[in-house]
């Protein structure tokens, strides 16, 4: 996939205090992708983790916060959901891209999502990451998941402070 595959939609930039192989491991290791992933309010735990293009993940993500849990019943949402993708690309450190299945929103057929991160080393040592991924099925969606995505991708940058 490159990416002009990608339909204009979120795009989200963080400098991480750590090198790119150590940013890959966070995004390629079960114990580590359990620390970050997920918004504020969710507890995560990986369920499945092959990364090689073609291999994917299941990360079972679970509202622990309880205005999360009451937000999420009030409008019909599981308080558990997966977080599932197959890789297209894995290209370490530098570049990782996947297909991610959105079945989860009640009300809507399931469609594919796909994203990307791109690791860049920084000549101070850190790390430039850019995260890609399509817009979801309308702009409610697409605004709560870029919320999504940047909660998770903050999480990341404290972790690799």
């Amino acid at each position: 996939m490159t990416e002009t595959a990608i339909r204009a939609g979120i795009e989200i930039r963080r400098v991480f205090d750590a090198n790119p192989e150590k940013a890959w491991r966070f995004w390629t290791s079960a114990p580590t992708l359990e620390q970050w992933w997920g918004p504020a309010g969710f507890a995560s735990r990986v369920s499945a983790l092959d990364v090689r293009v073609g291999g994917g993940f299941d990360i079972v993500m679970t509202a622990v916060d309880p205005q999360q849990a009451k937000y999420l019943a009030d409008h019909g949402i599981p308080l558990e959901s997966h977080a599932r993708g197959t890789y297209t690309e894995v290209d370490p450190p530098r570049r990782l891209a996947w297909r991610s299945a959105i079945d989860f929103v009640p009300g809507v057929a399931p469609y594919d999502v796909e994203s990307s991160v791109e690791l860049r080393a920084l000549d101070d040592g850190r790390t430039e990451m850019t995260f890609r991924s399509d817009r979801m099925h309308d702009a409610m969606w697409t605004r709560n998941a870029e919320a999504g995505w940047t909660q998770q991708l903050d999480r990341l940058v404290g972790l690799l402070a």
